[in-house]
């Protein structure tokens, strides 16, 4: 009502200037409401106007503009609101971050332990585009010590609407930075990440895809195998460019989970562009209760957030831009990270043409650990193709149990894909 009243006034005030022959003041920017949606009939009228005191034209990405224009997507606004981590590892953050320095001719972390290794990034300091992917590297707040993440993924196109459904899992262990533990800090020599088991569950047909990684703490070579349906073995993958491999039937490269999944020395180059406010889908409410049919709209270019159920928040980011290596799919990428927590929100990724490729969004919900800790979840994940005309859209509300005791290390091994392959479930 208040909104109403404030526009029937502004367009009085715009009357009576007119009426007096006077044309060159300013416009009269409007502070939109809470639970406004922006869509391509209202865009322009709205650009110069403020939501929680920033203009909508600087919360809107040059592709977010894009989206609405041409692809009809529409943005529900809501408040601002600060990310909330694992007590823990804020604890290890505040013991562990003084005592991490910085390599400047190696372009590394020395003396990490757990936490962030740089939770104050300064835009002047020249290695800040580094310390920030040491930060994604070590300490996404979304990337639990352990996590059993699944449930449904949906392949779709923009002309044909759903071409394929199936369902996978993702199991991750922590190797380094742990602090979740009773002494925080790394398992077995320092010389492993993590281990890592992402594969398809159903169709059966399909069952079994996927890839166990070792992932190295050191920028070795990740061991990679494969569970091999036709001979019923598990295999080694050759070479060491797994990270640059596709997802097994998605729009999404290895490298691609969280936005950047690689050893940060293995890209050219990372710089902070700058620092901004932008849009993000995070913290969605009612939680976990909402499945593709009621997340996505349900009609052509089947990509856009319904805005029935998804919300678009203010979230200020560090633009991180990322130079992977010449045999690399990308000529780049760009990052938008939170500047409060190393979190990835959404992301850009251009072809060596500097074309816009593809379009990466992580949706943001909030879980409780099986002890009672209240931890951020990437449950929710979109990746569009703008060449292929597709998009993927994960559902990782099946399974969704972080930091659970009793997720032991020995618990990951291939042999999770060989269960999956033969119709049986995973670890949950």
């Amino acid at each position: 009502m208040i909104y109403q009243f404030l526009r029937a006034l502004r367009n009085a005030q715009a009357a009576l200037i007119l009426s007096l022959g006077i044309t060159a003041l300013p416009a009269l920017a409007e502070e939109v409401p809470t639970g406004f949606v922006l869509s391509a009939q209202n865009l322009d009228e709205h650009l110069d106007d403020h939501y929680q005191g920033t203009p909508l034209k600087e919360l809107l990405t040059e592709h977010l503009i894009m989206r609405i224009r041409e692809h009809g997507l529409r943005i529900k606004l809501a408040p601002a609101r600060p990310m909330q981590p694992d007590s823990r590892y804020i604890a290890a953050t505040k013991t562990y971050a003084p005592k991490v320095g910085f390599d400047t001719q190696t372009k590394t972390p020395t003396g990490y332990v757990a936490g962030i290794p740089f939770p104050k990034l300064d835009l002047a300091d020249p290695h800040a585009g580094w310390k920030l992917a040491w930060n994604l590297f070590y300490a996404i707040p979304t990337n639990a010590d352990n996590s059993a993440v699944g449930g449904p993924i949906t392949i779709a196109g923009f002309d044909k609407g759903i071409v394929r459904q199936f369902v996978g899992d993702n199991y991750k262990f922590r190797m380094v930075g742990r602090y979740t533990d009773e002494q925080p800090g790394h398992r077995g020599d320092g010389t492993i990440k993590q281990k890592s088991v992402v594969a398809l569950s159903a169709p059966y047909d399909l069952a079994g895809l996927g890839v166990y990684t070792v992932q190295s703490a050191q920028g070795k070579a990740d061991e990679a195998y494969v569970y091999v349906k036709s001979i019923r073995r598990i295999k080694r993958t050759a070479g060491a460019a797994v990270w640059m491999d596709n997802q097994p039937q998605m729009d999404m490269l290895n490298d691609d989970n969280n936005g950047i999944d690689s050893y940060p020395l293995w890209y050219s180059d990372f710089r902070i562009l700058g620092k901004r406010t932008i849009l993000a889908v995070s913290y969605l409410e009612p939680m976990m209760t909402k499945h593709y049919e009621d997340l996505i709209e349900q009609s052509a270019p089947w990509i856009n957030p319904n805005p029935e159920h998804v919300v678009w928040r203010p979230t200020e980011v560090f633009v991180l831009e990322g130079t992977p290596p010449s045999e690399h799919p990308y000529g780049r990428k760009i990052l938008y990270v939170g500047t409060d927590y190393p979190q990835p929100y959404a992301g850009e990724f251009y072809d060596k043409n500097d074309e816009l490729w593809r379009m990466w969004r992580l949706w943001l919900t909030q879980s409780t650990t099986p002890d009672g800790y209240t931890i951020p979840s990437a449950n929710y994940v979109q990746a569009i193709d703008l060449k292929a005309q597709r998009a993927t859209f994960i559902d990782g509300t099946g399974i969704n149990v972080q930091n659970d005791p009793q997720f032991k290390e020995e618990m990951l091994s291939p042999r999770i894909m060989q269960r999956l392959a033969t119709g049986k479930q995973g670890l949950y």
